[in-house]
């Protein structure tokens, strides 16, 4: 039998999308979205990588970003995966979802309201049951507006004087038109 029925499963949803609900089955790597717009829901899945651990959609609801955790091949039909960060677009159905190596399996996501920039970061919560190792003041900065590289995401690490942070927040990109620099 195959090993995805072995695995642990944890679905993590309902996502509320513009038109859509979204659902992330851990077990299966995949996004199902359930799309309400008509008298008949339309049902699309989107493959993603392993163990997904936190989602989020866009501010305006037609983006969802998921995290993985990835996983070390050890066992025999286990797949090889770094942990990443996944783009979806729920309002195409034919695209297929975007993948960032992000280096560390984070555990929560800011994006800015315009979807340019996402920052992964840990949470307070500490390791989890997986146990790795992890440097709790890590980041990774991911533009939106580029593909997947090997400069994109951008790994930074925090100075600290404590705990982890409690969160991000990015604002909307600010026009200084009109602003004298010599004033």
């Amino acid at each position: 039998r195959s090993i995805k029925w072995d695995r642990d499963r944890a679905i993590l949803g309902p996502v509320a999308m513009k038109t859509n609900v979204a659902y992330i089955d851990s077990g299966l790597d995949r996004v199902t979205l359930l799309d309400l717009a008509e008298d008949t829901t339309r049902i699309t899945t989107k493959s993603i990588g392993r163990r997904a651990i936190h989602a989020v959609p866009s501010n305006d609801r037609h983006k969802l970003f998921v995290i993985t955790r990835g996983e070390e091949a050890i066992h025999h039909g286990e797949i090889d995966q770094p942990p990443k960060f996944w783009v979806i677009d729920t309002e195409n159905r034919d695209a297929p979802p975007i993948a960032y190596e992000i280096g560390s399996p984070f555990d929560r996501v800011a994006v800015a309201p315009d979807n340019s920039i996402a920052i992964a970061y840990f949470s307070a919560a500490g390791p989890d049951s997986a146990g790795f190792f992890r440097n709790p003041n890590e980041l990774a900065v991911i533009d939106l507006t580029r593909e997947p590289s090997d400069t994109n995401p951008t790994l930074k690490t925090i100075r600290s004087f404590g705990s982890v942070p409690e969160g991000i927040a990015l604002s909307p990109r600010v026009s200084l038109e009109g602003y004298d620099n010599e004033a």
